[in-house]
């Protein structure tokens, strides 16, 4: 009975026709898919009639124990390149390619890398694709940069680009790039190498408006790099930059975040439409003063934010107190500011922590990640004392416990601590005050 039920089932699905197949496996994964090719002989070439809008190609990172990781990376290499030799769909949206790094990596490794690779990018390039992510991760340190098709700077469809790792660069042999559409463009880690790519690749997008770089290599010597864009509405850096000096010409620039190493920014001209600058520089955690020169040229450059958020707490703010520089008359359109006080000084002695002449014109304040110690109420009685216009104060708390009564009872104190400062110090205004902390979720307060 069994072994007849068995029988009954697989003929029913044996009856199926090929297009309602195809149209089951659109439902599952793609590798799913492409896995029912062993099943048997019908089957084995079903996939490849899949319409494929979204391509996602990449592998499992090879466990430290795995001893064949040549095997491995040559297994995925032939797999990807078998997925591309019999897949038929006539377009392909989105293609991410995710490129294992074999930990024996040798030269001839790299070149077969590219050599592949070469031929998937020209493949996708043809489909009229939207969005390309390839990451690679051999590190740029091993040996030969794994080289990426210049091909991918001549499709006029492509709206996002995101490239990631030990990828060499090159332009086209007439060196013209041919962009048209693309509004976001991502650079992770690549070879610093590419520089002049990079700067023949941001001039030549007319409609991009996000730029995101993340830079690995801390070069000893000055590195420069334009950032000519003048769509260009977002703009991130990231990593060990304290080495680059970076030319900005970027009119239209709303948004810049700055995370890692302080290298030296330079403004062609002042963005003036900066709404929000997001600033957490790596420096002030070694320790380090000879990039403090570098702060004033930055803060120059963001004048016009409405909205400042410090991850290092009180760290510019002090560094730009030593210098004796006019915070005040510089940030003349703040009203929103955001301190992350984990990274905070423990005292800032007789220095005002925030000038008062910026503390007089904010509207809204976010501390985060406060303790409740002494430094954090003394800070609260400072800005409640002198923030004239504040219409909103918003405070979460850090939970340094572990889960016991006596980790609890003692983030109760301190909550109860930053909530005894907020009802006695006087105020003339009304102010909504939200409080968040682990134990206890938000709480809104409204107070005279």
């Amino acid at each position: 009975m069994a072994e007849t039920l068995s029988n009954y089932e697989e003929d029913r699905l044996s009856s199926l026709p090929d297009t309602l197949l195809v149209d089951i496996l659109s439902f599952i994964p793609f590798k799913s898919a492409v896995a029912t090719s062993i099943l048997s002989r019908r089957w084995c070439y079903l996939w490849t009639q899949l319409q494929l809008p979204h391509l996602f190609l990449d592998w499992p990172w090879p466990r430290a124990s795995d001893s064949d990781h040549s095997e491995k990376f040559f297994q995925f290499i032939n797999t990807v390149d078998n997925i591309f030799n019999r897949i038929t769909s006539p377009l392909i949206k989105t293609f991410h390619l995710h490129i294992p790094y074999p930990q024996t990596a040798k030269n001839d490794e790299f070149e077969v890398c590219s050599a592949y690779l070469k031929s998937w990018i020209r493949r996708v390039c043809v489909l009229k694709v939207a969005k390309i992510k390839v990451s690679c991760d051999f590190p740029y340190y091993l040996g030969p940069h794994v080289r990426f098709p210049s091909c991918v700077f001549d499709v006029e469809s492509l709206v996002e680009l995101e490239l990631g790792g030990n990828l060499c660069c090159e332009l086209p042999e007439t060196e013209i790039v041919s962009l048209p559409n693309l509004k976001k463009l991502v650079l992770i880690d690549l070879p610093t190498n590419n520089r002049s790519v990079f700067e023949t690749l941001f001039k030549s997008c007319p409609l991009l408006e996000m730029l995101s770089l993340e830079i690995d290599e801390d070069s000893a010597n000055s590195e420069y790099l334009t950032i000519s864009a003048q769509n260009l509405k977002s703009l991130i850096i990231r990593g060990k930059s304290r080495h680059f000096v970076f030319t900005i010409k970027a009119p239209l620039l709303q948004h810049i975040e700055i995370r890692g190493f302080l290298g030296l920014y330079r403004f062609d001209q002042y963005p003036s439409r900066l709404v929000r600058a997001d600033l957490d520089i790596s420096n002030f955690s070694y320790s380090r003063i000879d990039f403090i020169r570098y702060i004033p040229k930055l803060v120059q450059g963001i004048s016009s934010v409405e909205s400042l958020n410090l991850l290092n707490g009180l760290s510019v703010f002090n560094a730009l107190d030593s210098l004796d520089f006019d915070v005040g008359s510089v940030f003349h359109n703040l009203v929103h500011l955001t301190l992350d006080l984990s990274k905070n000084e423990k005292d800032w002695g007789d220095r005002n922590p925030i000038p008062i002449c910026l503390l007089s014109r904010l509207k809204k304040i976010k501390l985060l990640n406060t303790q409740g110690n002494a430094n954090d109420v003394k800070l609260l009685e400072y800005i409640l004392s002198n923030a004239t216009v504040l219409d909103r104060l918003y405070i979460s708390s850090v939970h340094d416990g572990y889960g016991d009564d006596d980790g609890e009872r003692g983030q109760v104190w301190r909550e109860y601590k930053l909530s005894r400062t907020m009802l006695l110090v006087p105020r003339n205004t009304k102010i909504t005050i939200n409080v968040e902390d682990p134990l206890f979720g938000q709480t809104p307060t409204d107070s005279p």
